[in-house]
């Protein structure tokens, strides 16, 4: 993985971006570096708001910094692991798609569509990440939350794995509540302001007491992130202090999240862009819906890193790279949907 420094960073990230990135899926099987996920978030309109709750462990591995150190300081040194606590969903695909078949973390939206053919379900690939963000999210919580197991009826095998036809039977449920799930042509998908209604509507359908809010930081979140981590991480990329303080409520709204064993809807809104990598594949991404399941910090480094999962597969993204690409002037169309379990 590539590591850049805090003032690299913050000089490439604050610079202009190259807009228009194609929106092929199949991004892991191809060696370019210029790939962007499907267009389900919202479309560029000008705006200002921010902001992300069930079991996790926080690990911590003791480091001292090096004697000589200028800037800003923290007071915390090693890394500090928050996660979901359990593995997130195995998805076996066996569908007529040109695809592996094998088990996949979570689903992918074209394994509804069929380039060649034209069969299946155009939206749906094209326009569908933030409804399968937030259909593998509710059959997460609806298999590791007691209260909340008739979330959905979708449930695994022996071996942990969900079987193809459960899966796509429950997930083309869900596209066909256009009700539920308003994909606006204007915006190229499915809003934030609407997805999170999606996610209440699910809820109260199965009598299950869940609450969601699109781009609100939790107010019952622990401080595990302050103003001053804020300072030192984001040390010298000129952001203000309403930033800042707004970058402190995201954080520690993502981490309570995952201490509640609730994954993360989130989103990169258009025109915006955070580099998704796997191994040695690196490629820029833009108006997409993926999903956090863990959070990385390194005091000894600098770094943030985010444990996501997009197209049945595990990514991750630099966080303080995902906030610089937000702010300033940070949009509501790059944020997360605040899940609460309220069981």
């Amino acid at each position: 993985m590539m590591r850049r420094t805090k003032s690299k960073l913050c000089a490439l990230l604050c610079g202009a971006f190259l807009i228009g990135c194609s929106t092929s899926d199949n991004v892991a099987d191809t060696d370019t570096t210029v790939e962007s996920g499907p267009t389900d978030a919202q479309s560029s309109v000008s705006e200002s708001e921010s902001a992300f709750s069930l079991e996790s462990s926080a690990s911590e591995s003791e480091s001292a910094f090096p004697e000589e150190t200028t800037g800003a300081q923290s007071s915390k040194t090693g890394v500090l692991d928050y996660a979901l606590a359990h593995d997130f969903i195995s998805v076996m695909y066996d569908g007529d798609e040109d695809y592996e078949h094998m088990a996949y973390t979570g689903g992918n939206q074209s394994w509804f569509y069929n380039d060649q053919t034209g069969e299946g379900y155009y939206t749906l690939q094209e326009q569908g990440c933030g409804l399968m963000a937030v259909a593998d999210t509710l059959i997460y919580m609806s298999l590791h939350h007691e209260n909340l197991a008739g979330l959905t009826d979708v449930r695994p095998d022996e071996n942990g794995v969900i079987d193809y036809e459960t899966y796509s039977d429950y997930i083309l449920g869900m596209y066909a509540m256009d009700d539920v799930f308003v994909f606006d042509e204007m915006f190229g998908g499915i809003m934030g302001i609407t997805l999170d209604d999606a996610v209440r509507k699910c809820a109260s359908m199965r009598d299950c007491s869940l609450t969601a809010s699109w781009n609100k930081p939790d107010k019952d979140a622990p401080e595990r992130f302050t103003i001053d981590d804020a300072k030192y991480f984001l040390e010298d990329c000129g952001l203000e202090e309403d930033d800042l303080e707004d970058f402190t409520k995201r954080t520690n709204t993502i981490i309570s999240m995952l201490e509640n064993d609730i994954p993360v809807p989130m989103s990169i809104g258009p025109g915006r862009y955070v580099n998704f990598r796997q191994d040695d594949l690196e490629f820029p991404v833009t108006t997409h819906y993926y999903i956090v399941g863990g959070m990385h910090l390194d005091y000894d480094n600098k770094t943030i890193t985010l444990d996501i999962y997009s197209w049945g597969k595990n990514y991750t993204v630099d966080y303080l790279e995902h906030t610089l690409a937000v702010y300033p002037d940070a949009s509501s169309f790059s944020s997360y949907i605040l899940i609460k379990n309220r069981g």
